[in-house]
């Protein structure tokens, strides 16, 4: 998936020098996204070409309409992207209980104070270029990959670990009094064993693709590995 990402439209999709090297706000993110190119506009109940241009040059002549910058945001795809909420786009889904698994961990990380800090101040010293070729390890090497911060499975490790202490201290409650570090279990579990689903996946079909293409395709809640 990473690999069609990046080779898909470069100028408007994935990591971007100024996420890391430059302070970050509402208005230098809809600065950067109104220079990107419009995919089309939406007139008449059709969608229509829109001449190659900018967000900035369409509104510079044809003074453009609030919809237009709704369907321009949700047409760029920077790792990181702004609309009416914050995007983060790197993981792909899997199972039900790894869709709650990932909102855990966000949760853990943005929503404690004391984890967030922690989190900042774990990538204070990134590069762009480093981050790069982090995220190429990742997806080429999965968490046996190393880069320029050392092991990925140890880097995994740590954040996880931020995003437990935040949910601890988060302290939402289900009815049998267990926090949200319940939903963290599934990627406790591919932290344990150092490989990604993809792997397991591998592992268990070798090259029989259309078995492993019927076992992803079901309706999956429970974590199957």
């Amino acid at each position: 998936r990473y690999a069609i990402w990046d080779d898909t439209d470069i100028q408007r999709s994935g990591r971007f020098d100024w996420m890391l090297d430059q302070a970050q706000s509402y208005q230098s993110y809809a600065q950067w996204a109104a220079q990107q190119r419009m995919l089309f506009l939406y007139r008449d109940q059709r969608y229509q070409p829109a001449s190659d241009q900018s967000f900035a040059q369409h509104d510079q002549t044809m003074a453009a309409r609030p919809h237009d910058w709704e369907q321009h945001l949700a047409g760029i795809f920077p790792e990181i992207r702004l609309k009416s909420f914050l995007e983060l786009r790197s993981a792909d889904a899997g199972c039900g209980q790894m869709v709650v698994a990932l909102n855990a961990l966000w949760a853990g990380l943005l929503y404690d104070q004391e984890s967030l800090t922690l989190a900042d101040e774990l990538t204070q010293d990134w590069s762009s270029a480093s981050w790069q070729q982090l995220a190429t390890t990742a997806a080429t090497h999965g968490l046996s990959g190393v880069s320029d911060y050392g092991s990925l499975k140890e880097l995994a490790a740590a954040v996880l670990s931020l995003a437990e202490d935040g949910l601890e201290r988060r302290a939402q409650l289900n009815d049998q009094g267990q926090d949200e570090r319940l939903y963290l279990a599934p990627l406790h579990m591919l932290v344990h064993l150092g490989v990604s689903q993809a792997e397991l996946l591998l592992q268990r079909f070798g090259e029989d693709a259309e078995a492993a293409f019927q076992f992803v395709a079901k309706d999956l809640w429970e974590f199957p590995w």
